[in-house]
């Protein structure tokens, strides 16, 4: 023992302990990101304001980061699956609702089509 009474037995980390494990942050990750989309299908079926957009955007969230993730083939089949229903349920809120952004006023700029 040392003069401080701490064993240096305890101060030195085992080398047989492995950092980490991505495969947990991974999982963490995908299940975020899948939170997130039932989040907002949850907003959606509650009618809160905008919650279309909300889904859209999770929807596009999780599509750009399973690319980057290692479990890409899993999150790319949830995907495939719920993504049909996503887009329906933000059309008909669409169509009940109206549009997403409010209408433009009479002095607004007028809106100008992308050319394709």
């Amino acid at each position: 023992m040392d003069r401080s009474g701490i064993s240096l037995k305890k101060l030195n980390t085992k080398p047989d302990k492995a950092p980490a494990r991505p495969a947990k942050e991974i999982c963490r990750k995908s299940n975020r990101l899948q939170d997130a989309v039932y989040r907002e299908i949850f907003l959606l079926e509650s009618r809160k304001p905008g919650a279309e957009m909300g889904l859209a955007l999770a929807l596009l969230r999780a599509m750009a980061a399973s690319d980057q993730m290692a479990n890409r083939e899993e999150i790319r089949d949830w995907l495939a699956t719920i993504c049909p229903y996503c887009l329906k349920m933000i059309e008909s809120a669409l169509d009940e609702y109206g549009a997403c952004a409010p209408r433009a006023s009479k002095d607004a700029a007028p809106v100008v089509p992308l050319k394709q």
